[in-house]
């Protein structure tokens, strides 16, 4: 309960700083993180050397303090965000082409839309309600803190997205059967079930992928779409929405899945510092 409370501090704190103050906030927790502590150092070095083995060491370096100082730009940013409207959020994060899944929820068709975590994917789960006619729910890994974990969800919820725990993604179909929705995942991670992953080639690297979003597109027949966010400035993003997968049931599963992290790879390849180098993709 004492870290909850300094959590609500901390976060009425970063709500009130004005957008110069809070990357200047933003510049030195990645320097303590980076430098200071060293916060998964190694990880992040070894995750990069091997992803982009043509880097310098020079590059690489670059790339791990950048990498910092993302992390802490979505903290930071996800944390204001708690006291924004949709519209506030809206004006900073521009979704290019709503128009795409919005055809589907026209044809009353539901639609599987997924997304990494990269750049700032928290405004793109706030935005999502606001820009699509579909019902909007996600898959999420909740928080063992309780009440942070309460805290987070009424902020991720505050403008209409519908959250399920992973592990009760079963219920979301049930309960959401009647609806037209859009059901938005985020399967970069590492699975949970390493034996029923998709092995797929990532970043040059054999990788034991989720499979949940090409199980549920074939069992619902769900078009597959990426939601590719890019960091256009500091606090400005924009997403473009990429069909990877109109008829799903007509292609291989593990297709699906290569087609995810093929658009995740693009991505990287753009901005590769705007990934979460942090945590051991490889450990399966």
């Amino acid at each position: 309960m004492f870290f909850y409370y300094i959590f609500r501090l901390f976060a009425f704190v970063v709500r009130c700083l004005p957008a110069w103050c809070l990357y200047r906030l933003s510049d030195v927790m990645a320097w303590l993180l980076y430098r200071g502590v060293g916060y998964r150092r190694k990880v992040v070095y070894d995750n990069l050397r091997r992803a982009l083995p043509t880097a310098t060491d020079a590059e690489i370096q670059n790339i791990a303090a950048e990498s910092y100082r993302n992390m802490t730009d979505v903290l930071l940013e996800t944390i204001q965000s708690f006291g924004m409207t949709d519209q506030q959020i809206l004006a900073r994060y521009t979704l290019e082409n709503p128009e795409l899944p919005n055809q589907y929820a026209q044809a009353g068709r539901s639609v599987l839309i997924t997304a990494a975590h990269y750049a700032n994917w928290e405004w793109g789960v706030k935005t999502l309600p606001s820009v699509l006619r579909h019902t909007c729910i996600a898959t999420y890994r909740p928080l063992q803190q309780a009440q942070i974990e309460q805290y987070l969800h009424r902020s991720r919820t505050a403008y209409g997205m519908r959250l399920f725990a992973t592990r009760e993604t079963h219920r979301a179909f049930i309960e959401y059967a009647d609806q037209c929705y859009a059901l938005f995942m985020m399967p970069d991670g590492s699975p949970a079930k390493p034996e029923s992953a998709h092995r797929i080639l990532f970043l040059g690297r054999e990788t034991a992928c989720i499979h949940g979003p090409a199980k549920h597109s074939q069992a619902h027949d769900l078009p597959v779409l990426y939601l590719a966010i890019q960091r256009v400035a500091r606090g400005k993003y924009s997403g473009k929405f990429i069909l990877l997968a109109e008829q799903p049931r007509q292609i291989e599963p593990t297709e699906i899945t290569r087609r995810i992290m093929q658009a995740l790879s693009d991505q990287i390849a753009v901005q590769p510092a705007n990934w979460l180098w942090t945590h051991r993709r490889w450990k399966h």
